[in-house]
């Protein structure tokens, strides 16, 4: 079972680290993966974990482990929370759909969805769909471009729909 948000539980900028940090009180704390450079908040920064974000906690890890069943709860854990993040704290980010290949055409309503450039496939987790567009986790450990680059797992990917892919099935595991 998933950790329950507490009242406790607190966000801040950590200023050494540069990063979103979730204090979750008795010395207990976790780094994020976004710099200050991705956030919209500023040096200083400091918010109680909201109801709102409480309740979007609850649902994305009900998501995720109805659709990745078996998953251990530790990981389970820094997916919601990253997810949390960047629906709260992350910048707009671009669309990058030239980078991707075109999908299957058969999107089945998954939340979890295959996104695949010319040299790699990878899992990501659906955040929100708005105009033909898909904002992603990366759920995945990378994702590797055909530039030699490669995202960063839990970086955010925004593509145009028609080059995602559900990710059903046994081998969805293996993505991560």
């Amino acid at each position: 079972m998933i950790r329950t948000p507490q009242v406790n539980w607190c966000w801040k900028l950590d200023a050494h680290a540069q990063k979103l940090v979730l204090d979750m009180g008795r010395n207990d704390a976790f780094v994020t993966a976004y710099s200050n450079k991705k956030l919209t908040v500023q040096e200083g920064f400091e918010e109680a974990f909201t109801l709102e974000q409480t309740e979007s906690y609850h649902h994305l890890a009900d998501v995720l482990a109805c659709n990745l069943k078996g998953l251990p709860e530790p990981v389970l854990f820094h997916m919601v929370i990253h997810a949390v993040a960047a629906k709260s704290y992350h910048k707009t980010i671009a669309n990058k759909s030239w980078l991707f290949e075109a999908g299957d055409g058969e999107l089945h309503h998954s939340p979890l969805v295959y996104i695949q450039t010319s040299v790699d496939k990878a899992l990501g987790f659906v955040l929100g769909m708005e105009g033909g567009f898909a904002t992603l986790l990366l759920l995945s450990e990378t994702l590797t471009l055909p530039d030699q680059k490669s995202y960063e797992r839990y970086t955010l990917i925004k593509t145009n729909i028609n080059t995602l892919c559900s990710a059903v099935g046994e081998d969805v595991l293996s993505f991560l």
